[in-house]
């Protein structure tokens, strides 16, 4: 009685999932079961489109005085406010700027850039640089 119940629960039960995991599972061609292993997908390095950051000089302040852009990305500080205000530090060296002018600079390399105003050095921005 034993034998007959253990032979019914490997035909109900253990041959479905035998079949089940053969039908699931390709076989390779030497008949033996793998798993299938995806490939990732391999990207095309794109051309990146620089971009243009622009930053306010406004009320004693850069706005927004963080920003992270990418390598090659060109900043645009342009003074709103009515006294001279400048843009330098860690490579950067823009002239006075009155009201209305601008000053622009490309980020050729990846790193943290801090920046003041000489006239006004508690005036402070940062930008970081990535790949």
């Amino acid at each position: 009685m034993k034998r007959t119940v253990i032979i019914v629960v490997i035909s109900i039960i253990v041959i479905p999932v035998v079949i089940l995991i053969s039908q699931i599972l390709p076989a390779k061609s030497d008949g033996q079961l793998y798993t299938p292993i995806q490939q990732p997908e391999v990207q095309e390095e794109r051309e990146y489109e620089t971009k243009t950051i622009h930053i306010s000089i406004i009320g004693y302040a850069y706005s927004p005085s963080q920003v992270i852009i990418n390598k090659g990305d060109r900043v645009v500080w342009t003074n709103q406010d009515s006294v001279r205000h400048d843009v330098n530090g860690d490579g950067i060296e823009g002239p006075l700027l009155s009201k209305g002018e601008t000053f622009s600079y490309t980020f050729t390399e990846a790193g943290t850039y801090n920046y003041i105003c000489t006239p006004h050095p508690y005036m402070k921005g940062l930008i970081i640089v990535v790949e």
